[in-house]
């Protein structure tokens, strides 16, 4: 499985928050398969952006998100309810744990 993973879980780790365990034994797992990296969208597929933002009511940063996991067919890690409006839809870092 390759996951987007949004930034607001390296957040809840920063700043200690409800799921920062979940979140961080996320990262710690990921981190051990060194499979980290930063991906954008081609010129050709920005428009991904605008067409995510009024289809799903997403702000800006999560539209672009969403567009980038839809261009590279990436599971979304993440802690922010609003991707739940999509077709993608989200899984929360405890969710991927269970899954092992």
């Amino acid at each position: 499985m390759r996951l987007l993973i949004d930034t607001n879980v390296f957040l809840e780790v920063f700043l200690n928050q409800e799921q920062a365990e979940a979140a961080r034994s996320l990262l710690s797992m990921v981190g051990e398969h060194d499979m980290f990296l930063v991906l954008s969208l081609p010129v050709n597929e920005v428009e991904r952006v605008a067409r995510a933002t009024e289809r799903f009511r997403l702000d800006f940063d999560d539209a672009y998100q969403y567009a980038v996991a839809e261009v590279h067919d990436l599971t979304i890690i993440s802690l922010d309810s609003d991707f739940d409006r999509t077709i993608r839809g989200r899984m929360v870092p405890a969710q991927l744990l269970q899954r092992g």
